[in-house]
């Protein structure tokens, strides 16, 4: 039984480091948070895989950097659990 569908798309625009090809899903829907203040992968990136992603929408967490889960577990569990519900709430503490 296949449960992961994964399709190899190149980013054009993002950094040589990442290498040339990232493996992505791109048959289901998925989240992408992101740390307002993330200065390891900046938010603009967040914003190329959405774009390259079906379903996808980017919810930026503020004042949380690059794990956002960590820096602000109370929102991001939020989140996680308004995906996994179907719910589309706004999150306080995010855009």
């Amino acid at each position: 039984m296949k449960i992961f569908a994964f399709e190899e798309i190149t980013y054009p625009g993002l950094p040589a480091n990442l290498g040339p090809e990232v493996r992505i899903t791109n048959r289901y829907c998925s989240p992408q948070l992101w740390g307002d203040v993330d200065q390891l992968t900046p938010l603009a990136h967040a914003h190329i895989f959405s774009s390259h992603m079906r379903r996808s929408r980017v919810t930026v967490i503020e004042n949380a950097g690059h794990f956002p889960q960590k820096e602000k577990p109370q929102t991001f569990l939020q989140v996680v659990c308004n995906f996994l519900q179907g719910r589309d709430e706004p999150v306080e503490g995010t855009r």
